[in-house]
């Protein structure tokens, strides 16, 4: 079969270009022309016939150039907090107490109503150290909510150097925690005391816990406070009775809150000079003080 060339119908071709050549993910990219648009800019069309068979359209596709401004990005939340709180209106208005200078050194000098309104509000507040771990704030709000029950949710703040402060709404609530110890996290020591004004963090300053301390058969007739107060004392620092005892409801024992430093050997024992003779007495704990100087001692820094 022979085709002669007037059977064969006249085709337009695209011009070509270096870019006819490159696959389609390399080829140039056309502008739209927003004027004329793009439909009426883009016509052009490659038409192939092959012998007898149907023709075939091949549109190019069109792609709209696109710049992106790097400029405008978000602000990150991070600044966005940073910068709401330097406001000045968020901010404690403060007054210019010109300072004291003296051999070249200047003095600072703060007196007593300076600083209690800051103590009137913190007296309700414990200091916490958990030996040995530092927790995250939600892994010690939820201790908190399982532990200390009965008391309102006091406000945590998380200290750089490894320590929290636990601010209750009340005298009575903070008084309840404290009496309730001691306590462990996650079977490490967690060290709870009042909080001072002029407290500054170390490790070893928070070993003093109150304890329960019980004398058993200590006889009734020392349980007045100055003679309980002695007994006590060779223990660490007394606070008060529990209930019983100052009733004397149960006198097989004397119970005490006693602030004891548990980084040294608990005694066990004491002697008490009488005025009818001495003494042997038999100190115990209500809590196991045996495990609790052996956590201490695991996880001590």
């Amino acid at each position: 079969m022979m085709v002669t060339p007037h059977e064969i119908s006249s085709t337009r071709l695209a011009p070509l270009t270096f870019g006819s050549f490159l696959p389609p993910q390399f080829q140039s990219i056309v502008e739209e022309d927003e004027d004329s648009g793009s439909e009426s800019a883009l016509q052009g069309s490659l038409h192939l016939e092959s012998f007898g068979g149907p023709t075939t359209t091949m549109t190019p596709a069109v792609r709209r150039l696109q710049c992106s401004d790097s400029s405008a990005q978000p602000t990150p939340p991070e600044l966005t907090d940073y910068k709401a709180n330097r406001l000045p209106q968020k901010g404690k208005s403060l007054n210019y107490v010109p300072p004291t200078t003296k051999d070249g050194k200047i003095f600072v000098h703060i007196d007593a109503e300076d600083i209690k309104p800051q103590e009137d509000y913190m007296k309700t507040a414990l200091i916490g150290y958990i030996v040995g771990d530092t927790p995250y704030v939600k892994s010690l709000e939820a201790y908190v909510a399982n532990t200390w029950k009965g008391v309102k949710k006091p406000q945590i703040l998380a200290h750089d150097e490894g320590y929290y402060i636990f601010r209750f709404d009340s005298v009575e609530d903070c008084e309840k925690v404290l009496d309730a110890g001691p306590y462990t996290f996650h079977n490490k020591p967690f060290v709870i005391q009042k909080w001072t004004i002029d407290f500054q963090f170390d490790p070893d300053c928070l070993t003093t816990i109150p304890l329960w301390v019980i004398f058993p058969g200590l006889p009734v007739g020392y349980w007045s406070i100055e003679a309980l107060s002695k007994v006590a004392s060779a223990i660490g620092r007394p606070r008060y009775t529990d209930t019983f005892t100052a009733k004397m409801e149960k006198i097989a024992y004397a119970r005490i809150l006693v602030d004891v430093d548990v980084s040294q050997p608990l005694r066990e024992s004491i002697e008490l000079q009488t005025p009818q003779d001495l003494l042997h007495q038999t100190v115990d704990y209500d809590w196991k003080p045996k495990f609790w100087c052996k956590l201490y001692k695991v996880w001590s820094p």
